[in-house]
């Protein structure tokens, strides 16, 4: 039974209040466990709806989900919530857009924006030519998006991952790259404070040009404008991302600038193209024993680079040849 009022369609003046009760009304009838769990779930939606200031059923967009996908996402990527778990609250997600929009709204897959561990990439990914990722990001900066061109580079230029790429303090990149050459990738990395460590990338010419211009630009320390914090910022940069990389035939999900510079970075160390590029692939047994042992030091090297402990974890960015 409704509480009455007409704030969130007379569920309850404030959205925590009303989703709970819409969860009641619609599951009641004896599904008491299936209620609680999407009731628990939802407490992280709408944590990240009212970092949009959202407080009523109505303003709540499809675009909101997918953000909301990606979020979940990212904290997977960086050991906060499993894989398993994320699933879970994207599907809870789902089930409230899906009784707001009496089924006529369309969902977000789960386990495409949150991911699987097990992974093995067998395409190319996105952005890996630079006749493609250039384009792209000279495309931004004549429509007067400075602050994703400069996501784009740094994503792709030098593999950090999108909060990375965020919290850069450009000044201190700026400076870092003129001087010796190099940017340091060290807040918004995946891990405690204790297994963080600093991240030395060497910048190339593109990314030094684009910290000396674009990002002297930008009048904040770093990309995300001052008047956005965080989860406002990773919505604003990857929808407009989607709705404009299909101009320049690029993949709307940054996590794939990150791939091309694996893969880019693997052949530069090895001499042999990754396994997700080259068709057919070198298989490893064909590999002599000489470019086994470069492989796997290669691997380790860039698994480092990305900010990874593990080798294996390449398979995920380049492909496997076993």
């Amino acid at each position: 039974m409704k509480p009455g009022g007409k704030a969130n369609r007379g569920y309850g003046r404030t959205l925590k209040f009303a989703i709970r009760n819409l969860l009641r009304d619609k599951f009641g009838g004896g599904n008491h466990e299936t209620r609680r769990s999407h009731e628990a779930r939802l407490k992280r939606f709408t944590a990240f709806l009212k970092a949009f200031d959202i407080s009523d059923f109505i303003e709540i967009q499809r675009d909101h989900l997918v953000a909301y996908g990606g979020y979940v996402g990212e904290l997977c990527d960086y050991g906060e919530l499993s894989i398993a778990y994320g699933n879970n609250l994207v599907s809870s997600a789902n089930v409230l857009f899906d009784l707001l929009t009496n089924g006529a709204g369309t969902g977000v897959s789960p386990s495409g924006l949150v991911g699987r561990r097990s992974y093995v990439r067998t395409n190319a990914p996105s952005g890996l030519d630079p006749d493609q990722y250039r384009p792209a990001i000279e495309g931004l900066i004549d429509k007067g998006h400075d602050r994703l061109a400069m996501m784009i580079g740094i994503c792709r230029l030098a593999g950090a991952r999108f909060r990375e790429a965020s919290l850069l303090c450009l000044a201190d990149a700026r400076k870092s790259a003129n001087k010796v050459g190099e940017v340091v990738i060290s807040k918004g990395s995946k891990g405690g404070r204790a297994k963080r460590k600093p991240r030395h990338i060497a910048a190339p010419e593109l990314l030094v040009e684009l910290l000396a211009t674009v990002g002297a630009r930008i009048a904040d320390e770093t990309v995300i404008p001052a008047d956005m914090n965080y989860i406002r910022w990773y919505a604003y940069a990857h929808r407009i991302w989607r709705q404009l990389a299909p101009e320049f035939g690029m993949s709307s999900k940054y996590h794939e600038l990150r791939a091309a510079y694996a893969c880019e970075r693997l052949q530069v160390l090895t001499g042999i193209p990754a396994p997700c590029l080259k068709r057919p692939v070198v298989l490893f047994d064909a590999l002599s024993t000489e470019q086994r042992l470069s492989d796997a030091d290669a691997r380790l090297r860039i698994a480092v680079e990305l900010g990874h402990g593990r080798a294996d974890i390449l398979n995920a960015y380049c492909g496997s040849a076993k």
